[in-house]
């Protein structure tokens, strides 16, 4: 939950409380974001999603699949 204080926009609180990743999407994202960290590449979402792709292709071929088929229902929708 992002908060406001002194006209400034928070999300410390909900970050402090968020739990460990849990399905295998959730692990690959966060896999994709330390990979970010690790390279002093900044999170912005451009190369965010331009890791999430390469890193993708490494990833096995029924994960790849189930990605890929996610990702299409999001662009039909």
């Amino acid at each position: 939950m992002i908060s406001k204080k002194d006209d400034k926009f928070s999300t410390v609180d909900s970050v402090a409380n968020l739990n460990e990743p849990t399905s295998p999407l959730e692990v690959f994202a966060k896999k994709v974001f330390d990979k970010l960290l690790e390279e002093n590449v900044p999170p912005i979402p451009y190369y965010y999603k331009m890791y999430f792709l390469n890193m993708l292709d490494e990833e096995d071929e029924n994960f790849r699949n189930q990605v890929y088929e996610m990702i299409s229902l999001e662009e039909t929708n």
